[in-house]
């Protein structure tokens, strides 16, 4: 299965062991790490590494084992082998609460009976913190997360955003090497979700605290992250940073969970100086930068992302790709469009393009009528069929 969606050109993913990286420079190392229930498999071997000050994502789609894999660092599960290290330390059969890592969960779990000092302080109460140390150490955190005003405030009188301010606050108020958010942000509505997604990423780099987030949303993830794991069926697929999992995705299920992507079956045709020629079913279209190892008859997945296609009335200039299409629906969005297309061959595209005051885009036909999709060759991603 994994041969199968591997891109053609793509490099192996660098996620494993430390290696020549400074020991002291890495907050969280996971080495050969696995968890299964009987005979279920929840999260295979793996091997990674979060550097001191980094904000990791974990991404993918529900029942994958990214909160799993979150939880097995936190301690909250044991793992069926490997090792877990925080900050340099063996912890692997170290329990939650002596790991030094704040954990925020989904639900925010806050004790509706306490007030919002008391819901912050609580985790310093419970290790023998002094009264005047306990006060003056929660004062400084609700200050840093702006809720010194709401602090005799109980849950029930606060937003959702507040809510999840004070859960923030009671993780940071341990001073921990690392937070674990699990979906932190899902129980809100969308603006406000954007909102506090900026506002968490400048709190963590003002901090500097070392941060592993699980999410399912895309967007959240390329956001907020300094680097993205996605995570399938219990395997790390790519490792990196957002823009390099968007722009050079490695396999087939990170190119579609990361970002919408069109694909078109097609055969290679012509390999010369670089250059790989393909056919599809009634059009030809052109990728750069042949790998090593493709050969004439071998038959790919030609991948393009929506936002590196354009619309024209007219065939596509020497040196682009183009394949003509009926135009099946058109959302209008504000800043871009999304033109869903169909080709002579039965493929669907989808291409965001961005609104201008420009002619050509006044001529863009309605649905029903009739276009060309175009894009460079060097945006034309291969992946093996």
């Amino acid at each position: 299965m994994e041969q199968r969606n591997r891109r053609v050109n793509g490099a192996s993913p660098a996620h494993g062991p430390a290696g020549n990286l400074d020991q002291n420079l890495i907050d969280v190392e996971l080495r050969g790490l696995a968890k299964s229930y009987g005979s279920v498999t929840a999260l295979e071997a793996l091997d990674l590494m979060v550097t001191r000050g980094e904000l990791l994502s974990l991404l993918g789609p529900s029942g994958c084992g990214k909160t799993t894999l979150l939880r097995l660092i936190a301690g909250l599960v044991q793992p069926s082998a490997g090792e877990v290290r925080i900050g340099g330390r063996l912890v692997t059969d170290v329990p939650s609460h002596r790991r030094n890592v704040g954990f925020v969960f989904q639900s925010y779990a806050l004790f509706p009976h306490q007030t919002v000092r008391q819901n912050v302080g609580y985790g310093l109460r419970v290790r023998g913190i002094g009264r005047e140390a306990v006060a003056r150490t929660v004062n400084e955190t609700l200050d840093v997360v702006q809720l010194g005003a709401l602090a005799d405030r109980y849950p029930s009188q606060l937003s959702g955003g507040q809510q999840q301010r004070v859960a923030l606050a009671r993780a940071l108020v341990l001073k921990p090497t690392v937070l674990l958010l699990d979906e932190p942000f899902a129980a809100l509505d969308r603006a406000l979700r954007e909102q506090m997604q900026l506002e968490i990423k400048a709190l963590q780099r003002t901090l500097g605290i070392t941060t592993v987030l699980v999410t399912h949303d895309q967007e959240e993830a390329l956001t907020i992250s300094d680097r993205i794991a996605v995570i399938n069926a219990g395997r790390i697929e790519q490792i990196g940073r957002p823009q390099a999992l968007y722009e050079s995705p490695e396999t087939e299920f990170v190119l579609k969970f990361v970002g919408q992507s069109n694909v078109f079956p097609v055969t290679v045709v012509r390999l010369e100086s670089g250059v790989v020629e393909l056919r599809g079913s009634g059009f030809s279209i052109l990728a750069e930068a042949a790998p090593a190892g493709l050969s004439v008859g071998t038959r790919v997945d030609a991948a393009v992302r929506p936002g590196k296609m354009s619309i024209s009335v007219s065939p596509p200039s020497e040196g682009w790709n183009g394949i003509e299409g009926r135009i099946t629906e058109i959302l209008y969005l504000g800043t871009v469009t999304h033109y869903y297309l169909e080709t002579a061959s039965g493929v669907r595209v989808v291409v965001h393009q961005q609104n201008t005051d420009l002619p050509s885009s006044a001529q863009i036909p309605g649905v029903g009528g009739r276009a060309w999709i175009q894009w460079l060759p060097t945006s034309t991603l291969l992946f093996a069929a």
